[in-house]
């Protein structure tokens, strides 16, 4: 059974609401993708593809403090757009930044 928006606790659907997923791919193999998604704790970076068995889905996770993105870069490579949006997320969302 899927949850519904209601099920989830108004705190919970807050944080949720708020957060993004920022994707990008290397424009030749459209089955897969980088992304990072901005949580609580700060961002989860991934790579997820859309091809069948062992190789799809989402794989290859690693989160990054917010404080760490700041200070030392994206944890990997990603597009100059796709950081300065990541960078005004932060700016716009996340006290004490």
């Amino acid at each position: 059974m899927s949850r519904r928006t209601s099920d989830i606790s108004p705190g919970r659907a807050a944080s949720l609401s708020r957060h993004r997923t920022f994707r990008w791919n290397d424009g030749v193999d459209v089955n897969v993708y980088e992304a990072v998604e901005t949580c609580d704790e700060g961002l989860l970076w991934y790579r997820w593809s859309h091809r069948f068995g062992d190789s799809g889905g989402r794989g290859d996770e690693a989160l990054q403090t917010f404080d760490a993105f700041l200070q030392d870069g994206p944890l990997r490579a990603a597009p100059a757009p796709t950081v300065a949006a990541i960078r005004a997320w932060i700016a716009a969302n996340v006290a004490d930044t």
